[in-house]
């Protein structure tokens, strides 16, 4: 299979563990420049040493609007596409959820996702390409009990 990623340069958030990491090590296999972004900088740099001259590290809190910000300023001029993906809000129902909780649900599961692409969305429009592509949870398709947060969120 072809995937014509050769060279291509990536974002990919949450990329320490998990379906993040996961995307990242497939973009770095078949050939592709990935700025690998997590908190866990002592996990990003195992798997950036796998691939030393085509993965960059960028470890910071994404929910952090000051990092979101020296994210922005580190996007290259001729990305391709990005992968955006974090950890979800706690679980909990309506009657445990206190306004503070869903105050950080916002920042964790939406306001980073919107601020981010917004620059990202800029930069493919210069590119005329680019791609976009977001990790939710099947709480998009039917909420899931337990999880009110998320279930609102990434409706």
């Amino acid at each position: 299979m072809d995937l014509q990623i050769q060279n291509q340069k990536y974002l990919v958030t949450g990329a320490s563990s998990g379906l993040g990491k996961a995307v990242a090590q497939t973009l770095l296999e078949n050939g592709a420049r990935v700025q690998l972004v997590a908190r866990n900088a002592n996990k990003l740099q195992k798997l950036a040493d796998q691939w030393p001259q085509q993965a960059t590290l960028i470890p910071g809190d994404i929910t952090n609007p000051d990092f979101i910000e020296e994210l922005k300023q580190n996007i290259p001029k001729d990305i391709y596409g990005a992968f955006l993906n974090a950890g979800g809000p706690p679980a909990g129902t309506i009657e445990e959820i206190t306004m503070k909780h869903w105050d950080e649900a916002y920042n964790l599961v939406l306001r980073w996702k919107i601020d981010l692409s917004e620059k990202l969305l800029e930069q493919f429009r210069e590119n005329n390409a680019g791609r976009l592509l977001f990790s939710e949870s099947a709480s998009v398709n039917s909420p899931i009990p337990n999880l009110v947060l998320s279930n609102s969120f990434r409706m």
